[in-house]
């Protein structure tokens, strides 16, 4: 059995002293990376957060989109709010569409043709593909004051000449929805609230959405 005195020899660990003045606060500096996450705000976290949910950052974008169309109302609006078309009364929303016969052409919508059922006295509008209307965009449209002070007639959509672009369709008395609903959001954000007005709108809100979704559904 060996004793003590057998074990080889073992060499000093080595060691090393800092010659810098001792500082008790070194364990708690953060690094450059350390301080731009424990010392962000409130809102810079919620922006990583959000950032990091797709869905939320996107349905975001679009909510600042359609914030913005109550600016451009009028610019939006393919139709001034008054404007008429007593030939098409309670017309079908018109498809946009790209291609004609097997070509592309840009965006586009088929002449509506009209015509009343005497069987049923309902109107029933089809498409005539024979004649293609191409869409306008940065156009001169109905005359318009923007934000009821400034006249003007310049759009960013407008409906092919000679043809219509109903993209909601029309109501009774034969104005575009899908404008109407953009004059109508612009002015509900200008007035002053009113509890018992603002119902009656949204009910007749509600109808005009129930009869776009029948028709849709034919």
């Amino acid at each position: 059995m060996n004793g003590p005195k057998d074990n080889p020899p073992v060499a000093p660990l080595e060691y090393f002293v800092s010659p810098a003045p001792f500082d008790p606060h070194v364990a708690e500096a953060l690094t450059p990376e350390q301080e731009r996450f424990y010392m962000a705000s409130q809102w810079r976290m919620m922006w990583w957060r959000i950032k990091r949910h797709k869905l939320a950052l996107w349905s975001g974008v679009f909510l600042i989109l359609m914030y913005l169309t109550i600016v451009f109302s009028e610019f939006l609006a393919p139709y001034n709010l008054h404007t008429r078309h007593s030939r098409s009364i309670h017309a079908q929303p018109q498809t946009v569409h790209y291609i004609h016969d097997g070509a592309f052409v840009g965006p586009f919508v088929y002449k509506i043709r009209f015509r009343l059922d005497m069987d049923t006295m309902r109107r029933v509008y089809t498409e005539d593909k024979s004649t293609v209307l191409p869409v306008r965009f940065f156009c001169l449209g109905d005359p318009y004051e923007f934000w009821g002070v400034i006249p003007g007639r310049f759009n960013f959509v407008c409906p092919p000449e000679g043809g219509t672009l109903f993209l909601w369709g029309t109501d009774r008395l034969g104005h575009d929805i899908l404008s109407r609903i953009i004059y109508w959001v612009t002015n509900l954000a200008h007035r002053r609230p009113n509890r018992h007005r603002d119902q009656l709108r949204v009910r007749h809100a509600d109808r005009r959405a129930c009869g776009l979704l029948r028709r849709l559904g034919r």
